[in-house]
């Protein structure tokens, strides 16, 4: 069966990167996935896998935040930021990955992913700053 977001994930894809930024975005291997569960062991997977997706940045000022709490039900904080990253990436963002952009390390404090039918189209990732 033919993928019926294919066309809002590639137009996400699409204008994301024409607009967006690139950074780096590390997912931390498991330090401690070998030996038993009382004992682990390292199994020596401890380097970061890495992607360069682009992303979307926008401040989140008083009425983005107003607009994000009555979109999402959830509070926004004002001293975030937030960015759209698309939902055809190679991997699947996670609160403890690291993102870098120009130098300076993101925490990513939250993500709501647009996934209809558990197709992901969109993530929408807040960082603090």
């Amino acid at each position: 069966m033919a993928d019926p977001y294919a066309s809002l994930k590639a137009t996400a894809a699409r204008l994301i990167a024409a607009k967006g930024v690139a950074v780096t975005w590390a997912k931390l291997a498991a330090p401690l996935a070998g030996g038993d569960p009382w004992n682990p062991q390292d199994d020596g997977a401890t380097e970061p896998t890495t992607y360069t997706p682009s992303v979307v940045f926008f401040p989140a000022g008083l009425q983005t935040q107003r607009t994000l709490q009555a979109l999402t039900g959830a509070e926004v904080p004002e001293a975030y930021e937030y960015g759209l990253l698309a939902g055809n990436v190679a991997f699947t963002p996670e609160l403890g990955d690291i993102v870098t952009r120009n130098g300076v390390v993101l925490p990513i404090a939250k993500i709501d992913t647009i996934a209809p039918n558990g197709v992901a189209v969109l993530h929408t990732v807040y960082f603090r700053r």
